[in-house]
């Protein structure tokens, strides 16, 4: 079966961009544009298992935020995938794929359903910085990362569906902005 938005709003449940790691039953995701390392962070976090990679399925009970499992593949450049020592044998080639980027399956993987703590807004920069973020910017770049109805708005339903459960995400979720340096990815 194919999930799409529909499927997804139907089902009061929230499909975003990112990647996600629990450690006990509580998880952290990482959002943020294409190339911005949601994976290899993710990957990176040795104490952690990986939860969810490149979509994340949330759903909203009592006021939390959970997620549930997804694939248990990262995407991964071959360099990282070294640095994190995965095996080049075992990945997949993403053909087209323009960080020429393979599939790698995931070394530390959870099946549980997670509820969500954390949020970061991953970001590039020139030193590494942790800051809590506004609930404005933390939205813009949330509604960025979910994926809704196309042309946006066309689906009155789906688009109130999808600012319920931002507000829902928000009031549940800590957030913050996670600024990198890409130079030490790792």
């Amino acid at each position: 079966m194919i999930f799409t938005q529909n499927y997804a709003s139907e089902n009061r449940k929230l499909m975003i961009h990112g990647s996600g790691v629990s450690k006990n039953g509580r998880g952290i995701l990482f959002i943020g544009g294409s190339g911005s390392g949601k994976s290899s962070l993710s990957a990176s976090l040795k104490d952690f298992k990986v939860i969810a990679e490149d979509s994340v399925i949330a759903n909203f009970e009592n006021k939390n935020c959970y997620v549930s499992t997804g694939f248990p593949l990262v995407k991964l450049t071959t360099e990282v995938a070294e640095i994190l020592n995965y095996k080049k044998e075992e990945s997949i080639q993403l053909l087209g794929d323009r960080l020429s980027r393979s599939y790698y399956p995931i070394q530390n993987f959870s099946t549980e359903k997670v509820l969500v703590e954390k949020c970061y807004i991953l970001e590039w920069g020139d030193k590494f910085d942790i800051k809590k973020i506004e609930p404005k910017e933390f939205l813009a770049n949330f509604l960025l990362s979910t994926y809704s109805s196309i042309p946006v708005n066309s689906c009155k339903i789906s688009s109130e569906i999808l600012h319920r459960h931002a507000s829902q995400f928000l009031s549940s979720v800590k957030t913050y902005k996670l600024t990198r340096n890409k130079k030490k990815i790792i």
